[in-house]
């Protein structure tokens, strides 16, 4: 039975790189090339590399830049702006911290009925015909909606919310579903709404 499980995290942790990498694959070089290291890390050595990658997997499934964060912080060479620093600082601590209760659920979950931690908006959404449509935002469990950038120099973008009331993570604004909403996404923003209902 520990075998089974250990193979089980082995293949979460690849089939959320691998989903997070797919949202991600045309930003910035230098995070595909970290997260094909990681894969692979996790591929040749299995035992060791678990651990670390179910961390790596959660950081990144909500908001790429996490893990990217998480292995320069670790470089005490990098010469670094106070902005970065900034921008990485508040990713990885603040959002590790209050969604790891939120993500040990939607491992249970997932254990429990198979359901995937990243889902399309249609997944949860199977009655409603524009998320069948979306390929750009992504549902984390069934609570939080995300919406990464995917061009370069974008500041803002639109984000279709499904039925319910949701409020936006970054900025405690309420707004009704069933519209296209603009929401801001400087750097260090990804947008992220919360379902409250």
């Amino acid at each position: 039975m520990k075998k089974f499980l250990h193979i089980l995290k082995i293949l979460i942790v690849v089939i959320a790189s691998i989903i997070a990498a797919a949202f991600i694959a045309i930003q910035a070089p230098a995070v595909q090339t970290f997260i094909a290291a990681k894969a692979v890390a996790t591929l040749k050595d299995a035992t060791t590399a678990c651990a670390i990658d179910v961390q790596f997997a959660l950081e990144l499934s909500i908001t790429p830049q996490a893990a990217f964060c998480s292995d320069l912080n670790s470089r005490e060479d990098m010469s670094m702006s106070p902005r970065f620093v900034d921008i990485c600082g508040i990713t990885t601590q603040e959002l590790t911290t209050k969604l790891k209760p939120y993500i040990e659920s939607l491992f249970k979950e997932a254990s429990a009925t198979g359901a995937p931690l990243l889902r399309t908006m249609f997944y949860e959404f199977p009655d409603d015909d524009h998320a069948w449509e979306l390929q750009d935002q992504y549902m984390f469990g069934s609570e939080y909606l995300v919406a990464p950038v995917l061009h370069a120099g974008e500041t803002e973008r639109d984000v279709y919310l499904p039925a319910g009331r949701w409020e936006n993570v970054n900025d405690g604004k309420q707004y009704d579903g069933q519209q296209t909403v603009v929401a801001a996404a400087p750097l260090e923003v990804i947008p992220v709404f919360k379902k409250i209902n």
